[in-house]
């Protein structure tokens, strides 16, 4: 049985703020990923859901109403069937490559589980570095579609 707790920050909506949707089964992530995402921008707005299979109908839901996520930031091993993999899969062409992926498995492991490919995700290696999570999802946020 899949369960989702959705988290909505409380920050205003302004025009520059970004969306941002995190996918993570771990709840005691919740806070260090609050402070990531307000040391790049105090605006940015995020919502958090714990499986695949929620993150997809936000997703959906997000493109049909024009309100795309400027980022999607998934773990790869979530509570239900289907990985954060099948989630970049299915949405990185509609989000323009705009996901980042993480896990504690190692890097080369993941490299070589997708090949090496300009199309690959961005992937963070847990436990998260917090400066490398600034600097990475900074560079997301602002890189040209």
């Amino acid at each position: 049985m899949e369960s989702a707790q959705i988290i909505t920050n409380s920050i205003d909506l302004t025009v520059s703020s970004k969306r941002i949707l995190i996918v993570e089964d771990d709840m005691t992530m919740e806070p260090l990923w609050a402070y990531i995402l307000e040391k790049v921008d105090k605006r940015n707005a995020y919502e958090w859901v714990a499986s695949e299979a929620e993150a997809e109908r936000k997703i959906e839901n997000s493109l049909l109403d024009g309100r795309q996520f400027d980022l999607v930031i998934s773990d790869i091993f979530l509570s239900g069937t289907k990985t954060g993999i099948d989630l970049w899969r299915r949405f990185s062409d509609p989000l323009c490559g705009k996901i980042i992926l993480m896990s504690a498995i190692a890097k080369i492991k993941f490299q070589n589980y997708l090949g090496y490919s300009a199309t690959a995700p961005v992937y963070i290696q847990k436990p998260l570095d917090i400066h490398d999570c600034i600097e990475t999802v900074y560079f997301m946020l602002h890189k040209k579609k």
